[in-house]
């Protein structure tokens, strides 16, 4: 009887699993574990040699990975398997992985629903198809004899069925590494030999454009896509000091507000400028790992709180709702400098490692895109209270709006239902200036440039634009001070469709 095989060890696995964790409910994730203990139980089996038949790395990969497109990680426009290719190949390009292994892994995933394609594709895409489709009849033993590798009851409808209610999900407003696209093109007639890489010399050549990255295959093909998807690269060199200036800028307009301004209201409903200010410390003393202090109010009650996340913000607001001004502005002072210190001592590896974020799984690094995002726009909260405008642009602005500019595919081609072969412009007019095109090919996507004239140009500051995309006014009372170009009905669509914010 075969040894029931452990899961590989490497510091590359194990950022692995901690991704398929991070983004699949606990009975999809163990299913993607135990379909690579069989994939290897297989193996050895058939005879097939780990090195000599099929690289046993990307195997695991190739196993653990299988499902994401199953997971709020996936856009859930195209098949589910291709969805979870390209997240695989993400991560894996992300990660250093080379561009052959991300290729043979992108279509392992992708063929892995495939019968009768998979078996013809090479060792890695046979032995992950029959790997997976073992866990769902009775295996080889591993369900009794591996008891930390799951219940092997069959999967819930989420991944069992791949519900077709994933599509209706608007897609995680960001694209980081580990979520990157992969684009598999192979050359008119070309046709790969069974068992070869598509990228392996003599196999027909290919082109992957990897994390938005163009890899050129051995082939040498040079050709270019004539609208190439817009790179958003996130670095801890950028974010982090663009989060430390955000602090410095609403730590001078706090110093500057005389008590009065304290309290007026903003347009976030039930909180004031004090309030606004409580938010920003609960977030940071949470990620500093501090609880919030009791504040005995009913919190699930408050009109304005509608999920956990409100709920855990209003656990800082009601928490410090008695704290004066001046210790208001030392706790703020406080809690960024201690956040400040750990930013400045955290390795690269770190900021980019995965991690759980307001918009669903990612990196730390993204998470803390959103931090200056939310920063900022808080700030500019404030200042429309209190009738103090200013900080509209510069490197805070242009990192919080980068965060807004990943969510254009999704509300130009789903919330503003974009027909497809259509173009849209968005030209942020200032203080910001910034010109963004989406193209829908199937999928909305932000693209570097348009093959022509936009179908709708839709041109505003880029302070309306950011009250609008937050939820802060009402986009219908202010499209006057929008300019559409072009189609009025899909330009008026689109700006209707900015709100997007939770």
């Amino acid at each position: 009887m075969n040894t029931v095989p452990s899961l590989p060890g490497t510091p590359l696995a194990a950022r692995a699993v901690r991704y398929v964790r991070a983004c699949e409910t606990e009975p999809v994730a163990n299913h993607s574990f135990r379909s690579y203990l069989f994939a290897v139980l297989l193996a050895g089996h058939e005879g097939l040699r780990p090195a000599a038949d099929f690289d046993p790395d990307l195997l695991f990969f190739a196993c653990v990975l299988h499902d994401l497109g199953t997971s709020p990680a996936a856009g859930g426009t195209q098949r589910f398997e291709v969805d979870g290719a390209d997240l695989a190949a993400g991560f894996l390009a992300g990660s250093g992985v080379g561009a052959r292994g991300v290729d043979q892994v992108w279509e392992a995933i992708a063929l892995h629903a495939s019968p009768g394609i998979a078996e013809r594709r090479g060792a890695l895409a046979y032995l992950t198809r029959r790997g997976i489709g073992i866990d769902f009849g009775p295996g080889l033993g591993v369900h009794q004899r591996r008891p930390g590798a799951g219940d092997p009851r069959p999967l819930p409808p989420a991944a069992d069925g791949h519900r077709a209610d994933r599509r209706d999900r608007p897609p995680c407003r960001a694209r980081p590494a580990e979520r990157a696209p992969l684009q598999h093109r192979r050359r008119a007639g070309a046709r790969a030999r069974p068992g070869r890489a598509p990228d392996d010399p003599g196999a027909g050549g290919a082109d992957l454009a990897v994390g938005r990255v163009k890899w050129r295959a051995a082939s040498g093909r040079t050709d270019e896509p004539q609208q190439r998807p817009v790179q958003q690269v996130i670095t801890r060199q950028d974010i982090v000091p663009a989060l430390i200036s955000e602090w410095s800028a609403i730590d001078a307009l706090l110093t500057s507000l005389a008590p009065p301004q304290w309290a007026m209201p903003t347009s976030l409903p039930g909180w004031s400028v004090h309030d606004t200010v409580a938010h920003l410390i609960g977030t940071e003393s949470a990620l500093a790992g501090q609880a919030p202090p009791p504040s005995g109010a009913d919190i699930r009650d408050l009109p304005h709180v509608r999920n956990d996340i409100g709920a855990a913000n209003e656990q800082w607001v009601q928490g410090l709702r008695g704290e004066s001004d001046d210790a208001m502005l030392g706790r703020f002072r406080a809690v960024t400098a201690t956040r400040r210190a750990a930013l400045e001592a955290m390795s690269a590896a770190e900021f980019d490692a995965p991690s759980w974020t307001p918009a669903g799984p990612g990196t730390y690094g993204r998470f803390m895109r959103i931090r200056v995002f939310d920063c900022w726009m808080h700030e500019q909260d404030v200042r429309d209270a209190v009738g103090l405008p200013g900080h509209g642009d510069g490197p805070c602005a242009a990192v919080a709006l980068s965060e807004v500019a990943d969510a254009l595919g999704y509300i130009v081609g789903k919330r503003a239902a974009a027909p497809p072969g259509s173009t849209v412009t968005i030209e942020l007019t200032g203080p910001e200036h910034v010109t963004w095109h989406v193209l829908v090919d199937g999928r909305a996507r932000l693209v570097d440039a348009l093959p022509g004239p936009p179908t709708a140009a839709v041109r505003l500051t880029s302070h309306l634009f950011s009250r609008l995309a937050g939820g802060r006014v009402p986009a219908a009372d202010h499209l006057a001070e929008i300019t559409l170009d072009g189609d009025q009905d899909l330009g008026r669509r689109v700006a209707l469709a900015l709100p997007f914010t939770i």
